[in-house]
Order: structure tokens, then C-alpha cells, then sequence
């Protein structure tokens, strides 16, 4: 989970621009603003809010770019130049101020270093790293998606400096685009695929991995995960599922496909749907959020205070 320091709303879309709402996106229809310095020079791919700084968000880029804001979203600046991964799905900021990118590959930049390294090149995937995520005990967690040669699911416990794949879990042709932690429970989300998409857990924190097939279809994509203290949710193209059983049993409680997931403490829910706009799901019922008809063709992830 994020900082819940991180008030606004930012949306990356399937263009090279960013749009933000005010603190009370979650609360009352909010009125949606491009960034006067939006990320330039790809699509967003992914964008997230830091977990040290409450105004610091980092974007990733299809262009082996990724970029940070330290205003809150309003204006982006290119990080550390070309990751040298080729391509850049995802980005992250771990609890100590490390930067994460997944492409061809995971590079890392560390305070005060210059720019990238991509890390255990002759044990990670090379190509296909779909996603990365920084758990809250300092955990980093990487998904590829269709990795045939190396596995699926990737984590380190050392800041990246050794990487070991679950002894029991997915099948090697499964493919994964979402993580959440809390403790020693794990949970990932994978694509519909010849592996099986739906939801996978771990309760000894990724050594391994069981499906679970209690509500979210084990043929779902699940875009992306949430725990939080009101419950554990997951995005998927065939709705949005919430649990108050830690993953016993899922409900759907929205419907369409559901691409973006924010979730506040305070019981708000934000949720991009794809090709679609963004919604606010609660409280009250789905209402689509102001503003964004002009800059927003696509929702292609929603980041806040989850």
C-alpha cells in the first residue's frame, strides 16, 4: 500500500500525458487537470505513487523512459535517462528510495547514482518483465508474462542482488501483471493465458504459490491488486471483486473491465475502465468523474492513495 500522504488522483493514460485531480477526487465528482509538464516521448504505461514522499510520483514509459513528479503530479522531469531495458512497462519507488523499472529485464537506481543498472541479468528474464512491486517489508517482487525459459514470478530480498523464483507455484507459461503484500501474504495477478489468469497466493511470503478460485475466474486477467484495512480487491477485464475473508471469497461489486484500481482507507474507490473513463465506485453509486471527456480515450492505470 501507499503512503496515504499521497492525496490527488493521477491518471496515465495510452498517450503521452498525465491528468490529475484534487484531494477530494474520492469524495465528490472531481474536476480533472492535464499536467502543465506531462511525461513526453512514449505512452504511460503505469504510474505510482511513492511511499516515502508524499508528493513524488513516478511514470513508466513505453520508450525505455520513465519519468518523476515531485509536485504532485502537476509537472514530470525524465529520471536517470534511458533504463537500457529497451522497453519500460512498469515503475516503482521502494521504501528506500531505490527506483525500479521492468522491461527487457529490471534495472534499478539508487539514491544518488546517475542513472540505471540493469540487475541479475544472467538469472532474470530478459525480455517480457511485465511488472515490478515493492512490498511494505522492503520485498521486491517481479512478473513476467510468458517467460517459457525462466519462470514467471521473480522476488528479492536483498535489494535486488540475488533473485529466487517460488519452489511450488504457477506454470511456467503463466504470465503475471500485479502484486500486493502485506506481511508474509502475497498476492498476484495474473493474464488469461494458457497458464491460467485469475488470482494466486502466497502465504510464506512467494517461496509459494497457490490459485484461487473462489470468485475471480481462474480465466479472468487481473490488472491489478489491492490490500487494504477494508478489504482486499482485484481489478480484472471482467469486473472489480472485493474480499472481507483475506481471499476466502470474492464479490463482485462492479462490472466492465476494470484496468485501474485506487482505493482509499476512508472507503473511496477509484476505478479506470478500459477504453471507458474513470469512476468513482464509492461511496454511492458508479458515476463517471468529471473533466477528463477531452484527455482521457483510454484508462490505463489510476494511482492514489492505495
Amino acid at each position: 500500500m501507499f503512503s496515504h500522504r499521497f492525496l490527488p488522483l493521477i491518471v496515465g493514460v495510452l498517450a503521452a500525458f498525465a491528468v490529475v485531480a484534487p484531494a477530494s477526487a474520492f469524495a465528490t465528482a472531481a474536476v480533472w487537470t492535464q499536467s502543465t509538464e506531462p511525461p513526453t516521448g512514449g505512452n504511460i504505461q503505469n504510474i505510482h505513487a511513492s511511499q516515502q514522499v508524499s508528493t513524488t510520483a513516478i511514470a513508466a514509459l513505453g520508450s525505455d523512459d520513465v519519468y518523476v513528479s515531485a509536485d504532485s503530479g502537476q509537472a514530470w522531469a525524465r529520471f536517470g535517462g534511458a533504463t537500457g531495458l529497451g522497453w519500460v512497462y512498469d515503475a516503482v519507488i521502494s521504501q528506500d528510495g531505490t527506483a525500479w523499472a521492468s522491461g527487457n529485464g529490471i534495472a534499478r537506481k539508487r539514491g544518488g547514482e546517475s542513472g540505471w543498472t540493469r540487475v541479475a541479468t544472467a538469472t532474470l528474464p530478459a525480455s517480457n518483465m511485465f511488472t515490478v512491486y515493492s512490498a511494505p517489508n522492503g520485498t521486491i517482487f517481479a512478473g513476467a508474462i510468458y517467460n517459457t525459459v525462466k519462470g514467471t514470478i521473480w522476488y528479492s530480498t536483498d535489494g535486488g542482488s540475488t533473485w529466487v523464483s517460488p519452489t511450488v507455484g504457477p506454470p511456467i507459461n503463466s504470465g503475471f501483471r500485479a502484486f500486493a503484500a502485506a506481511g508474509t501474504t502475497v498476492v498476484a495477478g495474473a493474464e488469461a493465458g494458457p497458464g491460467n489468469g485469475g488470482l494466486w497466493i502466497s502465504t510464506n511470503g512467494g517461496s509459494t504459490f497457490t490459485q484461487l478460485n473462489n470468485g475471480v475466474g481462474t480465466s479472468y486477467t487481473v490488472y491489478k491488486v489491492v490490500i487494504d484495512s477494508s478489504g482486499w480487491y482485484a481489478a480484472t477485464n471482467a469486473g472489480l471483486y472485493k474480499s472481507t475473508t483475506t481471499g476466502g471469497s470474492w464479490s463482485e461489486i462492479a462490472t466492465g473491465n476494470i484496468a485501474a484500481l485506487a482505493v482509499e482507507p476512508g472507503g473511496g474507490i477509484v476505478v479506470g475502465k478500459w477504453g471507458d473513463g474513470v469512476y468513482r465506485i464509492a461511496p454511492g453509486p458508479m458515476t463517471r468523474m468529471t473533466g477528463q471527456a477531452s484527455v482521457l480515450p483510454w484508462s490505463a492505470d489510476v494511482s492514489g492513495s492505495n
